[in-house]
């Protein structure tokens, strides 16, 4: 009488039945390989079969076609649905084939033959979004965008012979401070006539792909800015002077800030602290870049977008970064014995010793003097 106690009610999709009797078929899904001259066939286990569950259901009664026809609308409706099994508990299952037959014995009667699949969630493949190669056509929009302004602020047009002179030499000094220090600036000199100041797009793309190719420019570049020449008379000459050496400024400036954002953002962090101390170099270069007045307005939103997507960069890394531990050692120790100690078994393989060494300049591997914070990753 303990069995029959323990049944439990069952149903489906909420709708009750009587059960008279229940299979299950079960086992393992195998694909047999047979070879040539070989007796013995190899069987590989490709996983659980599906579980099968085959109910004989019994509805009877004064309200057996009310029931029936409840259970019937269950049964075909789409989707996977909860069966609640005599023997095998709840389960989530679909429907694969049902027979219903009826008679009038016992005032009606319906018994259904139905066979129940077993259903898991569905697993879909991850989606993944390449958030560096979004960043990369940003900063080529971006440094389009610079561009475009540029050559709508700078002209030569129509000025006199001084002032395309003086504004040839705000080109000089731009040059030479984007050239690097160990080669000769004049190197690069040479590849701007000053033919190049009467078509400002072609002049515009090759001081970008100076700064852009010159190995440290933009920190050199970063804080460049053109004074402006003092004029007590602000003719139109004046005017169109100082707005050329604007727009010089706000292109160096706007490239460097765009190519700081990238090589940050290109860089692979370590640690998070090493992503939380790059995102908030991002953010100091854009504020500064902000504050310049030469800015146009365009380039500062092209700006922001290229630095919203650094940021989407960095929030898809933080979850895989490790952290940093800061530790005081207590007693001097060699550095394979402080990662040791510290890693176990697992500072041979990642190399611990030298990480420890480079990331807190120890001077001699075989000496961590004890008393100072080391930072370890954890």
């Amino acid at each position: 009488m303990a069995l029959f106690t323990a049944l439990r009610k069952a149903s489906f999709r909420g709708v009750p039945f009587g059960v008279t009797s229940g299979d299950v078929e079960l086992g393992r899904r195998l694909a047999r390989h047979e070879y040539p001259q070989r007796d013995i066939p190899w069987l590989e286990d490709m996983g659980r079969k599906a579980r099968e569950y085959k109910i004989e259901a019994l509805i009877s009664g004064p309200n057996y076609r009310t029931e029936r026809d409840a259970l019937i609308a269950a049964l075909e409706t789409v989707g996977p649905g909860q069966l609640v099994h005599p023997w095998h508990g709840t389960v989530r299952v679909t429907v694969s084939t049902v027979s219903l037959s009826e008679s009038t014995e016992s005032g009606g009667l319906a018994r259904f033959s139905i066979t129940f699949i077993e259903v898991g969630a569905a697993f879909e493949p991850r989606v993944e979004v390449d958030t560096l190669e979004i960043l990369n056509q940003r900063y080529t929009a971006a440094l389009d965008t610079f561009l475009g302004d540029f050559s709508a602020a700078f002209t030569v047009k129509s000025l006199p012979e001084f002032a395309v002179a003086g504004t040839f030499d705000a080109v000089i000094a731009l040059v030479t401070k984007v050239s690097s220090p160990v080669t000769s600036a004049a190197t690069g000199l040479s590849s701007f006539p000053s033919s190049l100041l009467y078509t400002p797009a072609t002049l515009g793309a090759a001081l970008q792909d100076l700064i852009m190719t010159t190995d440290g420019s933009e920190t050199r570049v970063l804080d460049f800015s053109l004074p402006d020449a003092e004029t007590p008379y602000p003719t139109a000459t004046r005017l169109k002077i100082i707005a050329n050496r604007r727009a010089l400024s706000a292109l160096a400036n706007a490239t460097a800030t765009a190519k700081t954002i990238r090589t940050l953002s290109e860089t692979a962090p370590k640690t998070l602290d090493d992503a939380r101390t790059a995102r908030k170099e991002i953010t100091r270069v854009f504020d500064a870049l902000l504050l310049d007045p030469a800015v146009a307005q365009a380039s500062a939103d092209a700006t922001a977008q290229l630095v919203s997507d650094a940021i989407a960069h960095y929030m898809a890394l933080t979850p895989t970064l490790p952290r940093i531990a800061r530790v005081i050692p207590l007693a001097d120790l060699p550095a394979l014995v402080t990662a040791h100690d510290f890693y176990g078994d697992d500072w041979l393989v990642a190399d611990r010793e030298a990480e420890i060494v480079a990331r807190n300049a120890i001077r001699h591997p075989g000496l961590v003097s004890a008393g100072y914070p080391l930072e370890l990753i954890t």
